[in-house]
């Protein structure tokens, strides 16, 4: 195992989405973080409607800066940063390109797509992104029918520069047989770059790090699993390309 995990999707920051609803909330999920081997998290609050019109970006910002304060008394082990993940949607892009807000200051944003969304928007959508000078970190990408239904489309989206983030949750418990066979193929052939959370709250979406990584470790190798958990992340966060 590495010497800490890091998180690049998560629902943490108190007050501005479906995830943490308090401070106590949030401290309580940065508890169970660090539980987990996690040392560095990227905060992702959620950017689409009703959120983005109703949490202004002065309002993550403060929310960002508390919790830092807090945990710099609290956890002094956790290195915290701020990112956002983006509903793709053509007039957001046209219209609020300033509110989307790619992973520590980088080119690298967090983007997800609704599942039901099919191959032309999501292609569609990641093409936008690269030409609006964004590199697209396509979130929980086994939630998507038309990549686990037809899996070389993810080939063509990683040829297109798209990196590809995996939830821990759909690792130890794949809501089908199909997406179960998909994520194992997209593992054999190395085609997820990171793992992340994309915790809510302790209880129902709460962060599983650690037996996801030692089932990823042991079934597909322990380098493969350490990139995925950490390495891969570092370099991003750094602003350096895979």
């Amino acid at each position: 195992m590495q010497s800490g995990f890091i998180d690049i999707h998560c629902h943490i920051l108190p007050g501005l989405d479906d995830g943490s609803q308090s401070m106590d909330m949030t401290r309580e999920l940065l508890r169970l973080e660090i539980q987990e081997g996690v040392r560095q998290i990227v905060f992702t609050p959620h950017l689409r409607d009703p959120w983005m019109h109703r949490v202004s970006s002065e309002d993550t910002e403060n929310a960002f800066h508390a919790v830092r304060e807090m945990a710099e008394r609290e956890f002094p082990d956790l290195s915290l940063y701020l990112g956002s993940e983006f509903m793709y949607s053509g007039h957001v892009l046209e219209n609020h390109k300033d509110r989307i807000r790619p992973m520590n200051q980088t080119s690298f944003v967090l983007v997800e797509f609704l599942p039901s969304d099919d191959w032309t928007r999501i292609r569609g959508g990641v093409q936008e992104l690269l030409q609006a000078g964004f590199d697209p970190i396509l979130a929980h990408f086994e939630r998507y029918a038309c990549l686990v239904e037809k899996p070389d489309r993810v080939y063509e989206l990683t040829e297109m520069g798209v990196y590809i983030q995996s939830n821990t949750g759909a690792t130890l418990h794949p809501e089908s047989r199909k997406v179960k066979k998909f994520l194992k193929t997209m593992y054999k052939d190395r085609q997820i770059h990171l793992m992340a959370t994309d915790c809510h709250d302790p209880e129902r979406r709460a962060p599983h790090v650690m037996d996801a990584y030692r089932l990823v470790a042991k079934k597909f190798g322990e380098d493969y699993a350490n990139d995925i958990f950490c390495n891969n992340a570092l370099t991003l966060l750094q602003g350096e390309y895979l």
